[in-house]
């Protein structure tokens, strides 16, 4: 299973990579709009985003939106640098002057919260989460770290999957571990699943 996943991460990542910057951004602007329509997510408390590296869809603006609205904006931060895996969510500093400033590099590339306070995980309302693919019965290929299947178990927010359209594929294979979304949106659509 692990050869076929690193096949489809291989193949979707090239897709993915292939968007010229006007085709995301507007793919981008396109799936937040979708997400706006979403009940669960529109009156949602606490949402915990995710700041977007190597492509991934870009769903800044609706965050910082959020957040403007008095939502709890809350995205991964690392723990410790020993364990890949281990990771929490926190909500960056409310005095800062916007989520921006709020963040700081941490690990692989991506931005997190700089201090911040931290967010219990089944406190969640609804969780974005971005995704190298998704398939129509709600499975998700990750990078291959598992961070998101270890922040999403035992969660009960509603899981929704963000990606483009070209990220979407027939069959993701999927483990034990791999946690299903409850809905995929890219720009196209707005897939519920069950």
């Amino acid at each position: 299973m692990e050869e076929r996943k690193e096949k489809w991460r291989e193949t979707l990542e090239k897709r993915r990579g292939g968007l010229d910057a006007e085709t995301a951004a507007r793919a981008s602007a396109e799936t937040a709009r979708r997400l706006e329509a979403i009940e669960p997510l529109i009156s949602a408390t606490t949402i915990a985003g995710y700041w977007p590296i190597d492509g991934e869809l870009d769903l800044r603006n609706l965050l910082r939106r959020m957040r403007e609205e008095g939502k709890t904006v809350c995205l991964p931060k690392r723990r410790s640098e020993g364990d890949p895996l281990d990771y929490d969510l926190a909500e960056p500093e409310r005095d800062a002057p916007s989520l921006d400033d709020g963040l700081e590099e941490g690990g692989f590339g991506v931005m997190e919260p700089a201090g911040g306070t931290t967010v219990d995980r089944k406190a969640v309302d609804a969780w974005l989460v971005p995704g190298v693919g998704f398939d129509r019965e709600g499975n998700r290929l990750g990078r291959g770290g598992g961070v998101y299947d270890s922040l999403l178990d035992g969660t009960p927010g509603l899981k929704i999957g963000v990606g483009y359209e070209c990220q979407m594929v027939d069959e993701i294979p999927a483990g034990e571990r791999d946690r299903k979304m409850d809905v995929i949106v890219t720009e196209k659509e707005t897939i519920w699943i069950g």
